[in-house]
């Protein structure tokens, strides 16, 4: 693998390696924040906004590697 491959970040990313979730984060905020504005439509922002959202999103997913709930997550598409 490659050093800029999602598969390899999201196996650092399961042993703990806090660079692996910066490598993702680049790699997918852009499209973490577009899928939020979809979703958001027209609504009107309150205490949250769809940065707000992908953030939260993202964090999700660093605790749930973090507590072992990605081991099956092997690539980009699965983790998408």
């Amino acid at each position: 693998m490659s050093q800029g491959s999602v598969s390899l970040w999201i196996q650092s990313l399961n042993s703990g390696e806090l660079d692996a979730a910066q490598k993702l984060w680049d790699r997918y905020a852009g499209s973490l924040l577009h899928l939020a504005r979809a979703k958001l439509g027209d609504l009107p922002k309150g205490f949250a906004d769809e940065e707000d959202i992908a953030q939260n999103v993202f964090a999700s997913l660093c605790r749930g590697a973090a507590a072992g709930r990605l081991v099956d997550i092997k690539n980009r598409d699965e983790l998408w």
